[in-house]
């Protein structure tokens, strides 16, 4: 973010009583330096200024400015806090006090200072997306949404406030997909079904089928199994397969709109136009939404085929669906085909056609209602509906999965305008970056990312990701010159000194770990997961005292047992066995309980890897 040297009082003459010969000159020479970029030598002048005139805001108010930009962020907070006392309505000073707090990772602290920014400058775009990334890191996700939306309403064309959005919405939906697994507990038929999902989106067809059977295998009337199957089976154009699936989905459930869409489809494409217009007009009639959204509408004609082994199925069958009889079953399997053939106006006026032709029903349901909303690609009204929804129900798998895949397709717009507004923008290639890592494809991710830093190489977060990335892939020394990098960039972050400290504590190399991880700490405390490497540092230098004090701290995130085995090595390296009995215990139920979710991730990993 570009920080304008004017933003504060040194924009201005100064404004003072005093008759001071020397104040009035410091003052000009440290404006002087601070415009030449001096930023020392501006600093020393306006501490002269305040020993001479210590009630001089305005001193007070630039020196903060000058210690913000050198990255002095408590320093900063001091003297901006000191001005705001002696002139509350001093332009500038809420904006910086709440960027200082935010650096310092005191996000709470910094939001009554930026909503004051916002209100006296409800056009200052560092002021709206400073407060929307305030409210996203004190927890309030739907209040930084709308903060992040209302910006991107007052600044439509520009590049950071729309990738602040679209960031938003993807770690939005992979924070609620992780709570969707987390809530449908393993080895349960909806966790097979979600984790199927997301293998399916992700093009992963093999690890796509094993969660479907298993949903099957676990629930044999569970409802999507069986669909999800065909549709991977329909892509690989194994046609009779597929349509057998689709049909135990509808024995199943024979209100099936989807699955009639898809047998629909199979049956076209087979060569029985007929059969499957009479299939399509009954999905229609159930749900006319949701039989379009199956066949992959509404939809401008892709950029990338997605119709696999099938394709030239449906040239061949396109003239028998232009020659049957004019229905809304036909204008809807026209505008799949033309969808995915062309010509773009083809598919325009067949989908008209189809809107004009399908029942419009409106459902009384909540879920139905924010349904169709997705199903019809209104994806900010389906999140209006979904949010109370899941506030009534907030152990609702279902409603939460919705939701995720709402905001998936809310930051993927996003993308979309970025790239229709400038397509080689930096900001583009960030979050193109961050899509293809949630996604698994790391050299895409670490091409996109590197492009970004070809184009601002002192943009924030990228080194980070890169590191994030090459350790996933293993290639710790990498990564740990990406998070160097990082920190050079942005002392004050506390991820990448984790992620360093972390390596290195695994590594047993604990001496050049714990420094790492203790100023992490420092900077952010709430970083729970620092605590168990921390421990895991002071262990291996038989530190027990402090190691049994950091990892009791990371006990409330133990999900696989790992702090409470360590916590039993501790005890038994200190002769208390009662207890290290008691922790390993623990840590092997917990152990067992997170085996299959640990499967799962790692099987994902390594099918999606390019």
């Amino acid at each position: 973010m570009a920080i304008s040297l004017s933003a504060l009082a040194g924009g201005a003459p100064l404004q003072t009583n005093t008759s001071d010969v020397e104040v009035q000159q410091r003052f000009r020479a440290a404006l002087q330096a601070q415009r030449a970029g001096k930023l020392e030598a501006a600093a020393g002048e306006y501490q002269a200024v305040i020993r001479l005139q210590p009630h001089l805001a305005e001193a007070y108010a630039n020196l903060g400015l000058i210690y913000y930009l050198q990255l002095k962020f408590e320093k900063s907070v001091h003297a901006l806090a000191k001005a705001t006392a002696l002139k509350p309505g001093l332009r500038g000073t809420n904006l910086f006090l709440g960027m200082d707090y935010l650096k310092l990772n005191r996000p709470r602290a910094a939001l009554p200072y930026l909503k004051r920014a916002v209100q006296n400058e409800p056009r200052n775009k560092q002021a709206a997306l400073s407060l929307g990334t305030a409210l996203w890191n004190s927890g309030q996700r739907l209040a930084a949404l709308r903060r992040l939306r209302a910006t991107a309403r007052e600044f439509p064309r520009d590049a950071d406030v729309l990738f602040a959005l679209g960031e938003a919405y993807q770690k939005s939906a992979n924070n609620e997909l992780d709570k969707t697994l987390t809530e449908a507990g393993l080895a349960t038929p909806l966790y097979e079904q979600v984790s199927g999902d997301i293998y399916a989106e992700q093009r992963a067809w093999e690890r796509a089928i094993v969660c479907y059977k298993r949903a099957s295998e676990e629930d044999p009337q569970w409802k999507g199994a069986h669909l999800g199957i065909g549709t991977v089976l329909l892509r690989e154009g194994k046609l009779n397969d597929a349509g057998s699936e689709f049909r135990q989905e509808l024995k199943i459930d024979p209100a099936s709109s989807r699955a009639l869409a898809r047998l629909a489809e199979a049956l076209i494409l087979g060569g029985h136009s007929s059969q499957g217009l009479q299939a399509l007009g009954r999905a229609i009639r159930i749900a006319p939404d949701q039989a379009a959204h199956a066949l992959g509408l509404p939809a401008p004609p892709p950029s990338e085929s997605k119709l696999g082994t099938a394709g030239s199925r449906y040239e061949s069958s396109l003239p028998a669906l232009e020659a049957a009889s004019a229905s809304a079953a036909r204008s809807l399997a026209l505008a799949a085909w033309y969808a995915q053939l062309g010509p773009a106006a083809a598919y325009e006026t067949a989908w008209r056609d189809f809107r004009a032709r399908a029942p419009h029903t409106r459902s009384s349901d909540p879920y139905q209602q924010a349904l169709a909303d997705f199903d019809q690609h209104n994806f900010e009204a389906a999140e209006a509906k979904l949010v109370p929804l899941l506030a009534a129900k907030p152990n609702d798998a279902k409603t939460r999965h919705l939701l995720a895949r709402t905001d998936e397709h809310l930051s993927l717009a996003v993308l979309s305008r970025m790239f229709q507004l400038d397509p080689n923008s930096y900001r583009v290639h960030q979050l193109l970056g961050r899509l293809y890592e949630y996604r698994w494809q790391s050299e895409k991710a670490i091409a996109e990312y590197e492009t970004a830093l070809r184009l601002h190489s002192t943009v924030s977060g990228v080194h980070l990701a890169i590191g994030e990335v090459l350790w996933k892939e293993e290639k710790l020394e990498p990564a740990i010159a990406e998070f160097k990098a990082e920190i050079k960039l942005n002392p004050y972050d506390a991820r990448p000194y984790a992620e360093i400290g972390t390596i290195l504590a695994t590594r047993h190399e604990s001496e050049q770990a714990i420094p790492y991880l203790t100023r992490a700490i420092q900077l952010q405390p709430d970083m729970l997961l620092v605590h168990r490497y921390l421990g895991l540092a002071y262990l291996q230098q038989k530190n027990y005292a402090r190691a049994e004090e950091e990892l009791k701290q990371a006990l409330p995130i133990d999900h696989d047992g790992a702090v409470h085995y360590l916590l039993g090595a501790v005890y038994r390296d200190l002769g208390r066995p009662k207890e290290a009995i008691a922790e390993m215990e623990e840590a092997r139920l917990l152990q067992a309980n997170s085996e299959h979710r640990a499967e799962v991730k790692n099987e994902s990993a390594a099918s999606l890897k390019p």
